[in-house]
């Protein structure tokens, strides 16, 4: 079995702790546009992909070639990543990637990784210019009774 992705989060932030451990700190499937994008005025947004790759079955190999690939709401593929890191012979790679992500159009955004070519998964980023249905749950302080509200 070839290396494959154990987790994979698109975030804000990415904390390194350490003793060389992760925090990830929101995670994120929408985006929320407070106008339509379009090429003259695109939306610019700085998000971390963070990679959880690991050794499938068989010998350790040293390294893996990684490609991002970005597919919008058009169909339109940019090459986003590619490059080759090395794998601890142990257990894998932890990758942390800062990009700078322009979009041009609302709608989904997938982001297509690929592990020495093959596609290993899938994320979808949805950028859009309405809320989601419902809102999201908002925790209000206690009340003067001790009690909360929520809406």
């Amino acid at each position: 079995m070839p290396p494959y992705v154990q987790a994979a989060l698109i975030c804000e932030k990415v904390l390194i702790e350490k003793d060389e451990s992760f925090s990830i700190i929101r995670a994120i499937d929408r985006l929320h546009a407070s106008g339509e994008p379009s090429e003259a005025n695109p939306l610019i947004f700085g998000a971390h992909l963070m990679l959880c790759v690991r050794h499938g079955d068989g010998e350790a190999q040293p390294s893996v070639r990684v490609q991002v690939d970005i597919l919008g709401p058009s169909g339109r593929r940019t090459h986003a990543i590619d490059r080759t890191v090395p794998m601890d012979p142990f257990g894998g790679v932890n990758i942390n990637t800062l990009m700078a992500l322009q979009f041009v159009a609302l709608g989904v955004y997938r982001f297509v990784v690929l592990l020495d070519g093959v596609e290993s998964i899938r994320l979808s980023l949805n950028v859009t210019s309405t809320p989601a249905p419902g809102g999201p749950i908002v925790v209000e302080p206690l009340n003067a009774d001790g009690g909360s509200s929520t809406r």
